[in-house]
């Protein structure tokens, strides 16, 4: 298994301003290119929701900075997960679309300038590639909220978590 390449971001939802707690909570960015169109979404949702899936925490060093995710993945994957998103970084995010990891890490703009309050209230808080049936954020609670919906139970197994 390679680097992610249909990275989907997933924003704030604008109708909602407490805790994300919910998959309404979150809405998905316009992406803009038709591989994340046509029935792309709900595949992905219907085929991660088909797997066993874990939680687990990778480190990872991006943009010169330690970074912990909070990752949804197949149990199957998460031996690679560390591997995968340092190998991921190191070749400069290279997939479908921008991520904008870069922004929502470093809290700066394309010229290197701080990002003001409204712009990073509208940075994505959570990626998901579909084509791998993985989804992150740098916020557990977010991560335990997607396990949960994945898993259609009210609480995540707290044993089914594991540091990379």
């Amino acid at each position: 298994m390679g680097h992610f390449w249909l990275v989907q971001r997933l924003n704030r939802s604008l109708t909602h301003k407490g805790p994300i707690t919910e998959p309404d909570h979150l809405s998905l960015d316009y992406m803009g290119s038709s591989e994340f169109e046509w029935g792309a979404i709900p595949r992905a949702r219907t085929a991660m929701r088909a797997q066993t899936l874990t939680l687990t925490v990778v480190t990872v060093t991006a943009f010169k900075t330690e970074t912990t995710f909070h990752v949804v993945a197949p149990a199957n994957q998460a031996d690679s997960l560390k591997e995968r998103f340092q190998a991921w970084f190191d070749s400069g995010l290279r997939g479908q679309e921008n991520p904008y990891l870069d922004r929502v890490i470093t809290q700066k703009g394309w010229r290197g300038e701080a990002l003001a309050e409204k712009e990073l209230e509208r940075l994505p808080v959570a990626w998901w590639a579909i084509e791998e049936h993985v989804f992150f954020t740098q916020i557990e609670d977010v991560a335990r909220m997607w396990l949960n919906a994945m898993m259609n139970k009210d609480e995540a197994d707290s044993s089914r978590k594991t540091t990379m």
